[in-house]
């Protein structure tokens, strides 16, 4: 569509052109939900690791993200961290 309305364009730069607004698109989603899709994203890709760590930092920033804490509780029983897990879900919804 966008190389019928603008016939200038490149294939090279209709693809960069997408790959930079779904990476802004990713960004807003990210600051909207508070980094809790990224940590979903990353734990159902098999990286709970990383979706934990990522969680863990970004609560030391925001601590009061009742949504960020959830997404850390569902992950942490997900490995079978169940006590953590529910501590972490616990303590996020003093915050929604």
């Amino acid at each position: 569509m966008l190389q019928r309305r603008y016939p200038w364009l490149t294939d090279n730069s209709v693809t960069v052109l997408r790959r930079k607004v779904g990476e802004r698109m990713q960004e807003v989603i990210e600051e909207e939900t508070r980094g809790a899709v990224k940590a979903r994203v990353l734990s159902a890709s098999g990286r709970d690791t990383e979706a934990i760590r990522h969680l863990e930092s970004y609560l030391i920033e925001e601590p009061e993200d009742g949504d960020a804490w959830y997404a850390l509780g569902e992950i942490l029983c997900k490995i079978g961290r169940n006590e953590e897990g529910y501590r972490m879900i616990n303590h996020g919804r003093r915050f929604l």
